[in-house]
């Protein structure tokens, strides 16, 4: 098998594919030819190393999952991962992995919120100001006056807060709301701390991100007494 062999091979295996494969190739050239020299060396090494190794099927298997997953980023965010070190670019994966093990689909985070207007019921009820405001408001601004009350709510009445969101029954009225993938992710989550993570990342899936980006809804920590009532 020559040089020469390798290179027919190769060219067959370019004429073969589609239109759309032949332009994300296109896209990788280009790419790599604007890469650093030592990085470019750096990958070649390494694709030599993969087809070298005994276990080449399962590093490519690898390796293409890693490709997809890449593609399903932002722009932003594979930009960012991309200008990381290997050592940072690690830890960063595993927490993109973390959040899109966390992520709500669009059925259960409606299911969600219905979830949240349904725990703070009562305490509404003691708010007829924002309780009118809340029922008289489109589906938008419903969403960032819940972020307000649970907001409100805990910051206010942290024990009335764990016992609306973090009990038992609160936990058992969510988990039949939600379908069967979103029954698992909470069953997954169980320590108090995993719960908590994982609320929070739901609470902040579902209501108004403008809410959030204003820094209206802090949820990243309960104390110790609140996360044992979950």
């Amino acid at each position: 098998f020559t040089p020469a062999d390798a290179l027919a091979d190769r060219r067959q295996q370019i004429a073969s594919l589609s239109a759309e494969q032949k332009k994300d190739l296109q896209r990788k050239y280009e790419r790599f030819v604007h890469l650093p020299t030592d990085e470019q060396k750096r990958l070649v090494e390494l694709e030599s190393a993969i087809k070298a190794d005994e276990r080449r099927r399962t590093l490519e298997t690898t390796v293409a999952a890693y490709d997809q997953w890449l593609k399903q980023l932002s722009g932003v965010e594979r930009a960012e991962l991309m200008a990381l070190d290997a050592t940072a670019r690690l830890v960063r994966i595993k927490r993109l992995r973390q959040e899109e093990a966390r992520r709500l689909t669009p059925e259960d985070g409606q299911a969600f919120v219905a979830w949240i207007e349904r725990r703070l019921t009562s305490w509404l009820d003691d708010k007829p100001g924002l309780k009118r405001q809340f029922e008289a408001a489109p589906e938008g601004r419903r969403r960032e006056l819940l972020a307000r009350g649970v907001n409100e709510l805990r910051r206010s009445r942290p024990l009335v807060f764990a016992g609306t969101f973090g009990d038992r029954s609160a936990r058992n009225d969510l988990r039949e709301r939600l379908s069967p993938r979103g029954q698992q992710q909470l069953d997954q989550a169980q320590t108090p701390n995993q719960r908590r993570l994982l609320l929070q990342s739901w609470f902040l899936q579902t209501l108004s991100p403008q809410a959030v980006g204003r820094g209206q809804l802090a949820l990243p920590k309960v104390d110790e007494e609140e996360l044992r009532r979950f």
